[in-house]
């Protein structure tokens, strides 16, 4: 299918709204012109779309019953998890994380549409005699038709499905818990996520700074047929520090990142082992619209570019990533041209050009148990040299019917 000029002038107006003088524009276009001629007839040619990787096994939907009215449950949620990254450069440190969560859960429907959930959030790493993080969780979620409306602890984390130049994968293991407020709406072609989350409430005087979060989600499906869907994904998600009461020295800081793109996926119908193709594929910006600017870059971009090959065994993903100033306090460190390192924290690189190479598989041992096995090298362009990340977890999640409970006479 072919593309319309205006969509073309369109696409071009925007890309080119975002290139300053000093960006060095010709070295990101004489990068991506391969890549995008090879992926892009893909799109245009071609289950639910997850937006680069899929994820569903970290959030297993719950099973219940279809009269949910006066009903009693208890949900438990496990996570085990082994992730190992071998960096050895300036960017991203290399370590490890071992542990577990458990999330059990008491849910109760005082009506078909309305949920209440209360439970315990324990996360304890491995070598460690302490647990890491105990919390208690709360929810109130109120269901309208297609929309969700959620108050308390949030589906959050990789339940938002933020790529990860904008929102990284280890969160789930080292700052899953959300709690604020949440609109989810799935209705047909589009679907929307919108959500705040209050990470540090200030009180007068405290020495640290007020701190929250939040984003918007969206996925319009423009083709929805049975071999071939299309989706147009939005993702926009901002950072706040600040706060009028407290007692830091530090200014206010405000950042937001945005990737705006195109999702493909083409079935293999009838074939036992390959499944079909997926292509996700965005333009990325980061602005600090903080008054008082104290990043080492103020602004900045990428292209991030996905291409899944289905299996019955695995899946097989090639990632490309060419960012130029580009800064994501909560994304994948590897795509920032700023250091995260504990060793080289002031070091930095203008541009950051990545292949990175996934093998993912997810093993059903029963209807509620998943182990995952990643395995993530990446080729470093500017360095001319390979690192390796490589990851185990389990996943199990069960919901037990208690009783029902009659609130009425």
């Amino acid at each position: 299918m072919a593309v319309r000029p205006e969509r073309q002038l369109l696409i071009m107006k925007f890309v080119m709204a975002r290139i300053k003088p000093g960006n060095k524009p010709i070295l990101f276009y004489k990068s991506l012109k391969g890549l995008l001629m090879m992926i892009l007839p893909f799109v245009f040619i071609s289950s639910e779309l997850d937006g680069q990787l899929n994820n569903n096994v970290f959030y297993p939907p719950p099973n219940y019953s279809a009269e949910k009215k006066h009903d009693l449950y208890f949900d438990l949620t496990v996570l085990g998890f082994n992730r190992n990254n071998e960096y050895f450069n300036k960017i991203s440190d290399g370590y490890t994380l071992f542990g577990y969560q458990l999330n059990p859960d008491i849910i109760f429907f005082p009506s078909e549409k309305v949920l209440l959930r209360a439970g315990l959030f324990a996360w304890k790493d491995f070598g460690n005699t302490d647990y890491s993080r105990i919390s208690p969780t709360f929810t109130v979620d109120i269901e309208w038709r297609s929309l969700h409306f959620l108050f308390g602890t949030l589906r959050g984390s990789l339940q938002h499905q933020l790529i990860e130049p904008i929102y990284d994968f280890e969160k789930v293991m080292t700052d899953r818990l959300e709690n604020g407020i949440q609109a989810v709406l799935d209705h047909g072609r589009f679907y929307m996520d919108f959500w705040i989350d209050w990470e540090r409430m200030l009180y007068k005087g405290d020495p640290e700074q007020e701190e929250l979060s939040g984003g918007l989600v969206t996925k319009f499906r423009i083709i929805d047929r049975e071999r071939y869907k299309m989706e147009i994904p939005l993702q926009i998600f901002g950072m706040h520090r600040g706060g009028q009461i407290d007692a830091s020295p530090l200014p206010l800081k405000t950042t937001f990142n945005t990737a705006i793109g195109v999702s493909g996926e083409l079935l293999f119908i009838g074939n036992d082992f390959f499944h079909g193709i997926q292509t996700d594929d965005y333009l990325v910006l980061y602005d600090d619209l903080s008054f008082e600017k104290l990043d080492v870059y103020n602004e900045g971009y990428g292209a991030y570019l996905n291409l899944t090959l289905k299996t019955k065994l695995f899946d097989f993903v090639v990632s490309y990533w060419n960012g130029n100033h580009y800064i994501s306090n909560y994304g994948g460190t590897l795509y920032n041209s700023r250091s995260t390192t504990f060793k080289h924290s002031d070091y930095v690189e203008p541009n950051r050009e990545l292949l990175i190479f996934r093998l993912l598989q997810n093993i059903r041992v029963i209807n509620n148990l998943f182990i995952t096995a990643r395995f993530e090298p990446f080729y470093d362009f500017h360095k001319t040299r390979f690192e390796f990340s490589h990851g185990l977890y389990v996943n199990y999640r069960h919901t037990f019917f208690v009783k029902k409970i009659r609130t009425e006479p």
